[in-house]
């Protein structure tokens, strides 16, 4: 829990500052802005992250991230219960999806990065709990030079730009790479592009 004190002096300062944030980001300055966010949303727990960018509505978001663990979703949302509104900005539980780009460059932590070309995946989910949650398999015509662990997060980083954070960690188990899909698998696996429309469909039936 946080306190409601913590909270409102968080969104006192955004409001005061949130008309020269919306101009830093204008002028390519988003730096400046990361430096502030970085310790502000930090003063409010060490357990969420933050992100900002363009906006669906409003010209600019700026996304309380869940840093991978679902859990946090509980003090993103104590958070944005108390959002005000403010001008050129709307506010967002975990990094929203992004529209579909082939082109994916990924970093780990010690800062190695690899470009990975999504066209090449392909997927197959299987349904638990009559589609209340699922586990993604995915396969690459060309194959990933990394480990295990690296693999996993590949796939959650580009599972969650197509669907969004929240709903990445909601709806997804397991995610894993297949080196060598069967003949079974193939004839149902589907590009990986269709993902977040394929979401949208099973969550419409």
């Amino acid at each position: 829990m946080i306190s409601q004190n913590k909270i409102a002096i968080f969104w006192d300062w955004f409001v005061s500052r949130a008309s020269e944030f919306d101009s830093w980001l204008g002028e390519d300055r988003a730096s400046l802005l990361a430096s502030e966010l970085q310790a502000r949303v930090g003063d409010l727990s060490p357990a969420i992250g933050w992100e900002v960018g363009p906006g669906s509505i409003a010209r600019n978001y700026l996304a309380f991230t869940l840093n991978g663990d679902i859990g946090n979703l509980a003090v993103v949302r104590e958070v944005l219960a108390f959002a005000p509104h403010v001008t050129h900005w709307e506010f967002l539980s975990g990094r929203p999806p992004r529209p579909y780009n082939p082109q994916l460059l990924f970093r780990n932590k010690k800062g190695q990065s690899i470009e990975i070309n999504l066209d090449e995946w392909r997927y197959v989910l299987t349904s638990f709990d009559h589609g209340t949650f699922f586990d993604i398999t995915v396969a690459s015509d060309t194959k990933l030079r990394l480990d295990a662990r690296a693999k996993e997060q590949v796939l959650r980083t580009a599972v969650q730009t197509l669907v969004g954070e929240h709903e990445a960690l909601r709806l997804f188990d397991k995610l894993k790479f297949v080196d060598t899909p069967g003949s079974d698998w193939e004839h149902s696996a589907t590009p990986f592009r269709y993902l977040a429309d394929h979401i949208q469909t099973l969550k419409l039936e």
